[in-house]
């Protein structure tokens, strides 16, 4: 659809995971819907800028997915501070010093971030609004930036999977239509009758087994006599064999013997 079209553009223009943007802008949305006034443009567009920042600041992927955690849970919980702020500044000091500068404007105060965060002042739509009014200056810094292997190889796995996603959507809609549905149970059928197949042979082995063990005392010796007719059975047709052998030996040597 157009809004996953959106995204995955976004993605593959600040070179970062389609499949993690895609989940971290339905995360906002359903967290903090309400600080992106409830359009998921404003969200992508936040995503993007972060994306950004991470990148200029030279965040790792592992680094960047642990850093966006963090601040969608305290969007979520409407307040930013230590914890969520440090990662920021952390993995990107452009975004940090972004929210810092707009936070003091808003408050008209020369505080530091980290001691505005302390007093509890920088709440989730402070931080979406310093974010995304700090969009132009974020895309300028990462347009100066070098795309990366990883990057490069991340922009390979964005492609596969949006290649592929209308194929999951294609069996999503069939197992969720009344042939779909038709096929699963009958596989659950088939997947049932199978276990109780299974169960049903093991019972009678372990029937077999605890009546052999019960009876032991004379079962064996018809074990040992099936064991010594096998082996007799073998030994015979062993012993034609060499016979054969033996056979065309002699005569080899009686025909060297006449002929030699």
């Amino acid at each position: 659809n157009q809004q996953l079209e959106k995204i995955y553009n976004s993605a593959n223009k600040v070179r970062t995971g389609y499949a993690d943007m895609i989940s971290n802008v339905s995360k906002s949305m359903m967290l903090a819907g309400k600080s992106f006034q409830g359009n998921i443009d404003n969200a992508i567009r936040f995503q993007e800028i972060m994306a950004e920042a991470y990148s200029v600041g030279g965040a790792s992927a592992a680094e960047q997915a642990s850093s966006m955690y963090q601040m969608i849970q305290a969007l979520g919980s409407g307040v930013l501070q230590g914890d969520e702020l440090r990662s920021v500044r952390e993995g990107a000091p452009l975004a940090y010093k972004a929210i810092e500068q707009f936070a003091q404007g808003v408050y008209n105060t020369t505080e530091s971030l980290k001691e505005m965060g302390s007093e509890g002042k920088i709440t989730s739509d402070m931080v979406i609004a310093a974010i995304l009014n700090a969009g132009d200056t974020m895309d300028a810094a990462f347009a100066k930036t070098t795309m990366t292997f990883a990057q490069a190889w991340q922009l390979i796995k964005n492609q596969a999977v949006h290649a592929f996603q209308p194929v999951g959507e294609a069996l999503t809609n069939m197992l969720n239509s009344q042939v779909g549905r038709a096929v699963l149970n009958a596989i659950i059928v088939v997947i049932n009758a199978l276990g109780m197949a299974a169960t049903a042979i093991i019972n009678v082995l372990n029937g077999l087994f605890t009546w052999i063990a019960d009876n032991w005392n004379w079962f064996k010796y018809v074990a040992i006599a099936v064991i010594a007719l096998v082996a007799g059975n073998l030994m015979t047709v062993l012993i034609k064999e060499k016979k054969k052998e033996l056979s065309f030996i002699i005569f080899a040597i009686k025909y060297y013997a006449y002929w030699g």
